[in-house]
């Protein structure tokens, strides 16, 4: 059983290729956090194959992305923080933030195999 267990956070901005240059300095309205905890009981008989790749931290002065999945007993704890640490960034740190926002669209995408035991 295959389950987009990334895909549960919620949706996350997905830069087009040429969004990546950017040549106007970045001004938001304020800081702001976004956190989410899900938790997934598994179906009887079944077990969470590897969860390494749900664990993935990226920290930088424009954002932060934390994300741990972790098994307690016959359930996945999700838990993710996105941060956006400044609402001013210069265009030149611009990649500070797309470091981030990657990592956390990566996340939507990873696929979670659930093995029979």
């Amino acid at each position: 059983m295959i389950v987009d267990l990334g895909w549960l956070i919620g949706s996350q901005v997905a830069l087009d290729k040429e969004e990546y240059e950017r040549d106007l300095d970045i001004y938001q309205d304020y800081e702001r956090t976004f956190k989410n905890e899900i938790i997934l009981s598994l179906p009887e008989g079944y077990q969470a194959e590897d969860l390494s790749s749900f664990n993935v931290k990226i920290e930088n002065e424009g954002g932060l992305f934390d994300c741990s999945a972790v098994m307690e007993g016959d359930k996945i704890i999700l838990k993710s923080t996105k941060s956006y640490k400044t609402n001013y960034l210069s265009a030149d740190k611009w990649s500070l933030m797309t470091e981030f926002l990657d990592e956390a669209y990566d996340l939507t995408q990873k696929k979670l195999l659930l093995l029979k035991k």
